[in-house]
């Protein structure tokens, strides 16, 4: 309304009635040629109405439009919007016992940020001590919003595996970093896994053995060792088909042993292949008087002459 004061004060519109008024014959006079006064008055304020629309009709469209200036601040807001950190994560592996670990095997889950990385080659291990980068192995768990499989996805879960020196009731520390995939240096002795028809062979350089696709007469059909480190594993632990199967003892001492089952395992893979750490899978069942299940993980580490069973 204050536009509308500023070019018609009421004032003058009541004075523009009174002159009307005062010039108008009487009625009884003139009773045909009278004009509204109502029509007189609308036509005085009509330029005052069409301002009110026009102001009303423009606040809408400009504040609805807003322009690039005020736009700019949003702009640069989502442009400059930090990415993912690289991954820094310190590790600290503790030794417990009154004897000194050398080269342990290690295997720990971490868990990564979305964004961080897609692809473990871009992973490595560094040692906290001397700055320097250790060898190590990368297995994704999961990823996020899909499956693991899934390489176009951010890593969620990933599994690590080194090989650490750690003192008697000490610690040692290293760091999960990311980077270029040469930061991440290949062991001197990898572990190896030939696939045959019959059978996986498993060396790991001090360690060989061999596990069979078609019998579990024995859990190893056999095992041989490089005393000397010449490369050649003279030393023979077990012959082929000397073993006596996986056992299962109930409590009332009655014994299954699955070499007396003629039945194939149901399963042997390459669960995990990698040159540090190596897990051969086997499952089937136990059908001596019984429906027994069993799943078997043997595990072998690059550079031990020992392996482990992990179920």
């Amino acid at each position: 309304m204050s536009a509308i004061n500023h070019l018609i004060p009421t004032k003058k519109i009541a004075c523009l009635m009174a002159q009307y008024n005062h010039h108008q014959p009487d009625s009884a006079y003139h009773p045909v040629a009278q004009p509204n006064p109502r029509a007189v008055l609308i036509r005085a304020l009509l330029p005052v109405f069409a301002l009110m629309a026009a102001t009303v009709v423009a606040i809408p469209i400009a504040s609805s439009t807003p322009s690039s200036a005020q736009l700019a601040p949003l702009i640069e807001t989502l442009e400059t919007t930090p990415a993912a950190q690289p991954v820094h994560i310190p590790l600290t592996i503790a030794n417990r016992l009154d004897i000194n670990r050398t080269a342990e095997p290690v295997s720990t889950g971490v868990p990564l940020a979305r964004g961080q990385a897609t692809d473990t080659g871009s992973l490595w291990v560094e040692n906290s001590t001397t700055g320097d980068a250790v060898p190590a192995q990368f297995t994704v768990l999961s990823r996020w919003n899909g499956p693991a499989d899934d390489t176009s996805l951010d890593i969620k879960w990933v599994l690590v595996d080194l090989q650490a020196d750690v003192n008697a009731k000490a610690t040692a520390n290293f760091v999960l970093r990311s980077g270029s995939t040469s930061d991440n240096p290949p062991p001197s002795t990898p572990v190896t896994v030939s696939d045959t028809s019959d059978h996986f062979d498993v060396d790991t350089g001090p360690l060989r053995f061999r596990i069979a696709k078609d019998s579990f007469g024995s859990l190893f059909d056999g095992i041989w060792i490089d005393d000397n480190a010449d490369g050649t594993h003279e030393t023979t632990v077990a012959e082929p088909g000397s073993g006596h199967g996986i056992v299962i003892t109930r409590t009332d001492g009655t014994t299954y042993r699955s070499n007396d089952d003629t039945a194939s395992p149901q399963n042997v893979e390459v669960e995990t292949a990698g040159p540090l750490h190596t897990v051969i899978k086997l499952t089937g069942r136990h059908t001596t008087n019984t429906d027994n299940g069993l799943c078997v993980r043997n595990g072998a580490s690059c550079g031990r002459d020992q392996f482990n069973y992990l179920d």
